[in-house]
Parts: structure tokens; sequence; C-alpha cells
């Protein structure tokens, strides 16, 4: 990996965390994770993650306004895109069990047109991510991702495991 996308990969997994509560995406070069990912635990070929960009919301304000990770945001079942997996992976490292997902190329088209939607357009506005009709995540996305790879942190409520056996049954 070059140290251009290493710092990269910093740069947006410290913009993130602090960003998102109980879940982190960060995103990734096209090329391996190197040595630090550690070896694949779980897996599944193929699959999806649903996404959708939206804005946080009051509690009680509308009927689709739904908490997800202690923050109340906008679930409109009709705003989310199919994004197509290649594959998912637990991979786990020295501090916490990732999820490797590597997206296909309109997959991978999706995620990027969305997390720049949501870089662009405010601190309420949110990317939400769903698999097997379940909403995991709703992030904060400071710049636009690249590449076609995000490793995902899981919140409390789902483990690496059940995320990996969520996006392969989508």
């Amino acid at each position: 990996m070059t140290q251009r996308n290493g710092q990269e990969r910093t740069r947006l997994s410290r913009a993130l965390a602090g960003a998102a509560t109980g879940l982190l995406i960060v995103a990734l070069s096209a090329c391996s994770t190197g040595d630090d990912a550690g070896e694949p635990t779980a897996a599944a070929r193929g699959g999806s993650l649903d996404v959708a960009v939206s804005q946080t919301c009051t509690e009680n304000s509308e009927s689709q306004c739904t908490l997800v990770n202690g923050e109340y945001v906008l679930v409109i079942p009709s705003d989310f895109t199919r994004a197509g997996v290649d594959s998912a992976a637990v991979a786990s490292n020295n501090q916490s069990d990732l999820v490797d997902v590597r997206f296909d190329a309109d997959g991978a088209a999706v995620l990027q047109s969305a997390s720049a939607a949501v870089a662009s357009a405010g601190s309420d506005a949110r990317l939400v991510l769903r698999a097997d009709n379940q909403v995991f995540a709703a992030l904060t996305v400071p710049e636009a991702l690249e590449g076609d790879e995000v490793q995902i942190a899981p919140s409390s409520t789902v483990s690496a495991e059940q995320l990996v056996e969520l996006i392969g049954s989508n």
C-alpha cells in the first residue's frame, strides 16, 4: 500500500471514528488491506448492502424518524439503492472485529455517489446502511469515499459475524 493511501485511510478513519456512534466505516484503496487486517474468520461471497442518503430528525417528528445507533434519522424505504457486494469477511485486528467488504463495480459506484452526496449536504446528512431489511448504521461522512473496499466495525447490537450473514443474505 502506498504512503498516500495509508495517510488517506488514517485521516478518514479518525474523522469517521468521531462521527459515527457505535459503527465505523473506513474507506480503503482498491489494494489489499495488508497484514494488519488479520485472518478472515467468517466470509460470504456475493450479497449486497442497501445505501441511502438521509438526514437527522427529531424524535416523534415523523413516522419514519427512526433511532439508529443512538441518533434519530429519517429511514424512508424507497430512498435505498442496492449496492452489490463481491465479498464480505470478518477480519479480526488487535482492537476489534471488522468486516471487510469489497463491492462489485456497480456497488462501488453507488457507495461513492451516496457518500459524496452526504459529504456535501451538511452536518444533518447521514449515509444509512441496511442489510436484509435491517438498518444498522447512520453515518456522518466528512468526505466522499473512494475505491471498492470498506471496513465496517459493527455496533454493539450486531456482531461482525452477524453482519457478514446479513450482507450475504441481502
